[in-house]
């Protein structure tokens, strides 16, 4: 259930970690270097091309953020699955408005005219069957 939590907690700041992944990538492509330009005059270098090196260095590590990134959309289109496969609708909105819309107990509690205590006592509830459904497809794979 501990793992289900976490995962759900980290879709409050998806677009967060998403954005910063995405700057990222903006900052490892403007420090790509530009191909050498020649001139007629003889230069001392060292052998091998560190411009190339570290340009697939970037490109390499540009594809791996990509990679992580479709990863999490994944993970969030699995998460948001199991939210709404929930036979409770009320287990569903309050699940949604806490971990995908990043609504606080007060707000959800306004939202929806539920008790505080309602709040938490479907929020169990969700979590508990979202375990369930999670442990369930494990198993069918």
């Amino acid at each position: 259930m501990e793992s289900i939590i976490k995962r759900l907690k980290r879709l409050r700041f998806f677009d967060v970690i998403v954005q910063s992944k995405r700057d990222e990538i903006t900052q490892l492509r403007s420090g790509i270097a530009r191909s050498p330009q020649y001139s007629s005059e003889p230069k001392g270098s060292p052998v091998g091309n560190s411009n190339e090196n570290l340009n697939i260095r970037i490109i390499n590590r540009t594809q791996e953020i990509q990679m992580e990134i479709e990863q999490m959309y994944n993970e969030r289109d699995k998460l948001v699955d199991l939210i709404n496969r929930l036979d409770d609708p009320v287990e569903s909105m309050v699940l949604r408005l806490i971990y995908l819309n990043n609504y606080s107990i007060n707000q959800v509690v306004r939202q929806t005219s539920l008790s505080r205590r309602a709040v938490f006592r479907v929020r169990k509830s969700g979590l508990n069957n979202i375990c369930h459904s999670w442990h369930t497809m494990a198993l069918l794979k």
